[in-house]
């Protein structure tokens, strides 16, 4: 196989799947900083207005700290699913570009997913919200 060739086929996949990449990883970035900054426009505005906003309300409307960001069995069983899946299509799209290194690439993602399925069972318990009892008032 001649390397020193250039295959324009191939700059053009290359260069689509970076285009995906930057699109899937900067966009979401860029909405979310835009959605805050009108947050914030919003409560200043209510606040320049004289509205008073409660604590758990601006809380709330900020995002405030998230509660639940562990790792679950489920979530940990979600994900290795995901990634193994991943690693298959890899595999798969090395079929029509023809080189070991996406297989190899493929295999790796692959056998990732399968340890973190295979490790679901270690992590911690699924987190139950508690019930709502009868005369509790938040």
């Amino acid at each position: 196989m001649e390397l020193e060739r250039f295959l324009p086929e191939l700059a053009l996949v290359a260069g689509a799947f970076w285009l995906f990449v930057i699109l899937v990883t900067v966009l979401p970035i860029f909405f979310h900083h835009q959605r805050r900054l009108e947050t914030e426009k919003t409560i200043r505005l209510a606040i320049e207005k004289g509205q008073h906003l409660e604590p758990a309300t601006l809380e709330r409307l900020l995002g405030g700290p998230k509660t639940d960001t562990g790792l679950t069995k489920s979530s940990a069983r979600h994900n290795g699913i995901i990634t193994a899946f991943v690693g298959l299509g890899l595999i798969a799209f090395d079929l029509f570009i023809g080189t070991w290194v996406m297989r190899a690439i493929g295999a790796m993602v692959f056998l990732i997913g399968a340890g973190m399925f295979l490790s679901a069972p270690w992590a911690p318990a699924d987190r139950v919200p508690p019930a709502d009892l009868p005369g509790d008032k938040a």
